[in-house]
């Protein structure tokens, strides 16, 4: 003998006791579609623009750009590292304007842009 299920897609109960199909997974989209109309207009576009600013910075500061092999010198460290520099994250209170506040990559290893004491290309 079957057992009867009763369901319920936020709150409503469902009647006939079987999920609705596929179109019911989709309710609410338009919410996420529609965000930029909501204010949300630009959000992660302007996030894009304020890393590259800051990227950009970084790269004017060091004369060096992200992405390519250097050897680094961290303060507070006795040898220097080598390897890919890469952006590892942005401090989301700078606003992507201050390359101090980037967050870098080294071989796995993440740490400051403010602790670089020395930074040359290899």
């Amino acid at each position: 003998m079957p057992i009867a299920r009763s369901w319920a897609i936020a709150g409503t109960p469902v009647v006939g006791g079987s999920l609705p199909g596929p179109l019911g997974a989709v309710a609410g989209l338009d919410l996420f579609e529609n965000a930029a109309e909501a204010g949300a207009a630009g959000g992660f576009e302007r996030w894009k623009v304020e890393a590259a600013v800051a990227k950009q910075a970084f790269e004017q500061r060091w004369g060096i750009p992200l992405g390519k092999r250097v050897r680094v010198q961290l303060r507070g460290e006795p040898r220097e590292r080598e390897g890919l520099l890469r952006v590892a994250e942005e401090d989301q209170t700078s606003g992507g304007r201050d390359a101090r506040k980037l967050r870098l990559s080294l071989a796995g290893y993440v740490f400051p842009a403010a602790l670089i004491e020395s930074l040359s290309r290899v």
